[in-house]
């Protein structure tokens, strides 16, 4: 209600409600609801984990539908979805598969784009899965991360890595050029994202 409110108000203010909202992602959201017991009942209540997920998910789609139905009517259009998974590398690549997978793919089904927020985690042990999800158009990754296998997998989406703002403050010049020569080698064309600066 609030942020309906809120669109409301810009729309009032500005005529178009631009703009795009972070709907986090599933397992995201679970833990934020269910705290770290999402993470064991994955494996000793999986219905239960399943159910939440589940709901997430179709909330998230509705949430979205809503939003840019609202945002088209200003013209202003989103045509696509997002899904943050900050917390992936908390869950092996088989738990990832078969628990949370199913709902990337559920979200990314109901949306014409569908991008995946990997935060600056290695992605290895994920972007094989990652490439296997329909209309994928971003996928993010730290620098860890096997970025030829990357731009292999997923040559056709925009991918980006983070940089984080620690290496950009403690590490010599020297290292941040052969760092970024490694992205324009490895991964180019590709986007550098240094957030939190």
């Amino acid at each position: 209600a609030q942020l309906l409110e809120q669109m409301d108000a810009i729309e009032r203010e500005f005529g178009v409600v631009g703009g795009y909202i972070n709907w986090q992602g599933v397992l995201n959201t679970s833990y934020r609801l269910r705290g770290h017991e999402i993470l064991a009942d994955v494996l000793i209540n999986p219905g239960l984990a399943h159910h939440l997920f589940d709901v997430v998910a179709q909330t998230m789609i509705d949430g979205m539908r809503l939003i840019y139905e609202r945002q088209r009517r200003t013209g202003f259009i989103v045509q696509h979805a997002t899904v943050s998974n900050c917390l992936v590398n908390m869950v092996s690549p088989e738990i990832y598969r078969e628990h949370l997978l199913p709902y990337d793919k559920k979200i990314a089904a109901a949306f014409d784009k569908f991008g995946i927020h990997n935060c600056a985690w290695n992605v290895d042990p994920y972007i094989e899965d990652y490439a296997g999800v329909a209309k994928l158009g971003y996928v993010d990754m730290g620098l860890g991360s096997d970025l030829a296998k990357a731009r292999r997998l997923c040559p056709d989406t925009r991918r980006a890595v983070m940089y984080t703002p620690t290496d950009l403050a403690n590490k010599p010049l020297e290292a941040i050029r052969n760092d970024l020569e490694r992205i324009r080698r490895d991964l180019s064309p590709c986007d550098i994202v240094m957030a939190d600066i």
